[in-house]
């Protein structure tokens, strides 16, 4: 019973870590997408390219590429999320063993 409480209190932690820490990390993402970042601009033409390539019309392109990026900022903005996410648990896992020690 304590292992399944404890199992269960640990996913209720991850789930919270994960619902702060995604907003935060988006956020911090898109500040680095703009008009004056090269970068965002580059990889934003390639993206639209890419979709007129593969059938979207000229018109259609830009509207898709817009979605393409959004999605692939929401799933780096989960990845950062998980990593943070594993760093606290890692770090509370070493706590526990290093006071199981003494």
């Amino acid at each position: 019973m304590i292992r399944q409480l404890g199992g269960a209190v640990g996913v209720a932690i991850a789930n919270i870590l994960l619902a702060q820490k995604n907003p935060l990390h988006r956020l911090d993402l898109v500040g680095n997408i703009s008009e004056y970042n090269t970068a965002a601009q580059e990889r934003f033409s390639t993206i639209t390219q890419g979709l007129i390539n593969n059938g979207f019309s000229a018109e259609q392109a830009p509207s898709a590429g817009i979605k393409v990026l959004d999605n692939t900022l929401n799933r780096q903005s989960a990845v950062l999320s998980f990593n943070e996410s594993f760093l606290i648990f890692g770090l509370i896992f070493l706590a526990a063993i290093l006071s199981s020690l003494w």
